[in-house]
């Protein structure tokens, strides 16, 4: 892998016997760059789109990476109805939102606070700071540990060589779809650090260290990629 701001090239490489390169074959996301020495115009029908065949001993793509600009689309009516609208639904949802210590459950109710929290800020609504503060404290919460805390927090698996956020849910601790599990945990910091500069001092680390439970280069904590698919280009 190769990463810029704007493009991440993924090289996948095969090996064979001898001097005779491999029969290979691409799928749609992968055909942006010069990839083999002989290409065929006949492929398979898959889900993903045609597939075509080519003759190499690699495979090669570029894919632009997205825009993290924090900013939420809103209906086309003007301000003052706009911000008059949602935030009469800020106050609502406000005071409905109680983060579960389930590791599931709590990563989308903070994924929701989250949004909240954008919303809140983007239409001037009086509680934003209130629901970025409440945002801290939870996101604090999970990414420290008290004695004698049974949810709200990770702890790392020897065994397996990962973390796994307590209480887990829907087999989290035998390392079932942590992607998208810990993905709500990872949006939501980085939406308060957006606005919360010292969480990223404070804390920036230990949510590095959950993204690398779900795509690791490798190393003596966690496996290289772990659910990562190179040739699909996404995890399972």
């Amino acid at each position: 892998y190769k990463t810029t701001s704007e493009n991440t090239v993924t090289t996948i490489r095969y090996k064979s016997n001898g001097s005779v390169m491999p029969l290979l074959t691409t799928l749609p996301h992968q055909r942006n760059s010069e990839n083999g020495v002989s290409t065929f115009a006949s492929g398979i029908d898959t889900v993903r789109g045609k597939s075509q065949f080519l003759v190499a001993n690699s495979i090669q793509y570029t894919t632009k990476i997205p825009s993290s600009e924090l900013i939420l689309s809103k209906p086309k009516i003007s301000d003052f109805f706009k911000n008059e609208i949602l935030n009469r639904y800020v106050d609502k949802d406000a005071d409905s939102i109680s983060v579960s210590g389930m590791s599931y459950d709590g990563g989308k109710e903070l994924y929701r606070l989250a949004n909240l929290a954008m919303v809140a800020h983007q239409s001037m609504s009086p509680r934003a700071d209130e629901l970025t503060a409440k945002l801290k404290s939870e996101l604090t919460n999970w990414l420290t540990y008290t004695s004698g805390e049974k949810d709200k927090f990770f702890y790392y698996d020897k065994e397996i060589k990962g973390l796994v956020a307590a209480e887990p849910q829907y087999g989290s601790d035998s390392f079932n779809d942590h992607h998208f599990h810990y993905g709500y945990f990872i949006y939501a910091a980085a939406v308060l650090g957006h606005y919360d500069t010292d969480f990223v001092s404070d804390y920036g680390a230990a949510v590095s260290i959950i993204g690398k439970d779900i795509a690791d280069e490798g190393g003596d904590l966690f496996p290289r990629l772990r659910t990562y698919d190179a040739y699909e280009g996404h995890s399972w």
